[in-house]
């Protein structure tokens, strides 16, 4: 520049004058400068040529060689890269051949610029076969149509792209092959195109010769003077499906139910790059409030946590980790992040990027921390309980063994009384006084009334102890049906009530049971039906259950028993009410018994009972028929 201005030539007045095409690009083919010879040869004035990319009308006129791979060599230090030379659309959609060189510049800022110095080689003579080549070597479809949309002209690659040969689309229309959702937007530019002398650029779906479509980039010229328009069109449907996924991968992460960040790793102190919205409502930070920042501002002076120590260890590292840590919102207040970050690399294995998914477990922290608390004090209430049920159960073995005792020491004393008074009334001590027969016979009544509730005591202290053994063998039930009715009946009779029994015939004609506890469990039932109806009836039946099963059932027409007192009838020392243990006596223990001798034979009992009106006892046995 300084030599030009010596001999008093200035660099503009040498770039109008010189017989060559200069041109000055950016890197991306945008270009920055064309000098007069340039412009004419384009056919674009000053202004118009600065929206111009020559990227975007240039053609290669070998394989490797088109102007974009040329720079980009540059870029990649490959350069000077010799002589180079290209086809170029011009504004008028007519084709020019150009030959020459291009270097590259970096200035000090570091932008980089590209400066082409190119003959034009058209010839009238080797326009046409120029021309050919061209349209052969093009990897894009180029072609010719009319205004009305008629193909005149394609070259060869339609046939790898679309799938037709060259010849079967000329003469049909440009609109025939366009996908029906994208047809009104493409017949507006369509319209638009034949309204003058237009350069444009669309994209839309093609239809394929096997009927599926590809995505097509359409760069076109009109020339109004001889109604056509000259285009070319690349294929762009693998970059459209890559653009697809990663816009469904950009909605998913902006829908994600977590938090999404992702810091740059290639930067000092690993920045936010990107948080997504729920990063946003989580935290209370804007992303213009996080970007650029490193995110252990969420922790506040929190830092010293075994999940932060973790998370530096992973970052160092490059690994994958989730820990839960403390963080604080825009507002101060706290809240748990169960972050989990995962490195991100290159192709070539290099790690750039770390992406952290946040959820926010405050919630899952505190209900853990509750149950923690509520678990130590489970186990020391445990820890409690279970002093107090071996204290209990020792209570209850030494209750059970000193009635056990107790019960024994009382009844071999009642048993003399029993067998002395029998002989007196037998008349075999000497003849008694009416009044002395009425003693006797007295002590006799209550002594064996004791001698029953002593022997319930200790069956019950048995059961209790678990010392109580079922002894199970075969009995014939009609047999023990019949013992029943007899140790019973008199009893129904003093009481001038009816006594009914009936068996199911379905019945098999021996169980497996233990036959003594069986009429144990039949007569203290009949026993307190008898023993609390005053008039009408009592019935035992013993019916088939299913098949596997078999019902003992007690029915009266009893008092009755009152309904709140019905859950609690088989608790031990319980009647009815007072008045009428007062009236009938018992101790409270046979029902008792009843149900710990039916749950021991693993069976259930059920009570039905309305006041003033009877009860109903069932009991429901397996069924086990002996051989």
């Amino acid at each position: 520049m300084k030599a030009f201005q010596e001999v008093g030539v200035s660099l503009e007045a040498l770039l109008a004058n010189i017989n060559c095409l200069v041109c000055v690009m950016a890197a991306s083919g945008d270009v920055l400068y064309a000098n007069p010879l340039c412009l004419s040869t384009l056919g674009y004035d000053a202004d118009e040529v600065m929206s111009l990319n020559l990227f975007d009308v240039s053609f290669s006129l070998q394989a490797d060689g088109s102007l974009h791979q040329h720079v980009e060599k540059l870029q990649l230090g490959e350069g000077p890269c010799g002589s180079l030379q290209f086809a170029v659309r011009t504004k008028t959609g007519a084709l020019r051949v150009l030959e020459g060189t291009c270097m590259m510049h970096v200035n000090e800022e570091g932008l980089e610029t590209v400066t082409g110095v190119w003959q034009d080689v058209t010839s009238p003579r080797s326009s046409k076969s120029e021309m050919d080549r061209i349209f052969d070597l093009s990897q894009d479809i180029v072609g010719i149509k009319e205004f009305d949309g008629t193909f005149v002209r394609l070259n060869p690659a339609v046939l790898p792209i679309l799938g037709y040969k060259p010849e079967e689309m000329i003469g049909t229309n440009f609109l025939d092959y366009v996908h029906p959702e994208d047809m009104e937007r493409i017949q507006e530019i369509a319209a638009h195109a034949v309204t003058g002398r237009h350069v444009l650029e669309f994209e839309n779906r093609y239809r394929r010769y096997d009927g599926t479509y590809c995505w097509l980039s359409w760069k076109s010229t009109t020339v109004p003077e001889e109604q056509r328009t000259y285009f070319i069109a690349r294929d762009i449907t693998d970059q459209k499906q890559v653009e697809m996924q990663l816009l469904l991968r950009n909605q998913a992460i902006e829908a994600s139910p977590s938090g999404i960040s992702i810091a740059d790793a290639q930067l000092p102190d690993m920045p936010l790059i990107y948080v997504n919205p729920v990063f946003e409502q989580m935290t209370g930070y804007s992303a213009i409030d996080v970007i650029g920042r490193n995110c252990r501002f969420l922790q506040n002076d929190d830092r010293d946590q075994p999940g932060v120590h973790e998370i530096r260890a992973a970052l160092r590292e490059a690994r994958s980790c989730t820990v839960v840590i403390r963080n604080y919102r825009q507002d101060g207040t706290l809240f748990y992040n169960e972050l989990r970050i995962a490195p991100i690399t290159n192709e070539r294995g290099e790690l750039t990027h770390f992406v952290g998914i946040s959820t926010d477990v405050t919630q899952r922290v505190h209900t853990e921390e509750k149950i923690q608390e509520q678990t130590e004090a489970l186990i020391q209430a445990n820890g409690a309980l279970s002093i107090a049920r071996r204290q209990a159960e020792e209570a209850v073995r030494l209750k059970s063994q000193f009635l056990a005792t107790m019960s024994h020491e009382l009844r071999t004393p009642l048993n003399a009384i029993i067998g002395y008074t029998d002989i007196q009334l037998a008349g075999m001590a000497g003849d008694l006084t009416d009044e002395q027969t009425y003693y006797q016979d007295r002590v006799l009544v209550n002594a064996k009334h004791l001698l029953e509730l002593i022997n319930d005591v200790l069956d019950l202290s048995k059961i209790e102890a678990g010392r109580m053994d079922l002894i199970i063998k075969p009995f014939v039930i009609k047999e023990w049906m019949e013992d029943i009715v007899a140790q019973v009946e008199g009893l129904a009779e003093q009481k001038q009530i009816a006594f009914r029994h009936i068996l199911d015939e379905r019945m098999p004609t021996a169980l497996m049971g233990d036959e003594s506890r069986l009429r144990q469990i039949a007569i203290n039932l009949l026993s307190n039906a008898i023993k609390f109806t005053d008039e009408g009836r009592v019935t035992m039946q013993i019916q088939k259950h299913g098949n596997d099963a078999w019902k003992l059932i007690v029915s009266d027409t009893g008092i009755g028993i009152p309904s709140h007192m019905q859950e609690t009838i088989f608790e031990e020392f319980r009647q009815v009410d007072d008045s009428s243990s007062r009236k009938q006596g018992g101790s409270g223990l046979g029902l008792t018994i009843v149900r710990k001798l039916c749950l021991m034979m693993g069976g259930n009992i059920r009570l039905q009972s309305q006041l003033g009106k009877g009860t109903t006892v069932t009991i429901i046995l397996p069924l086990q028929p002996a051989d």
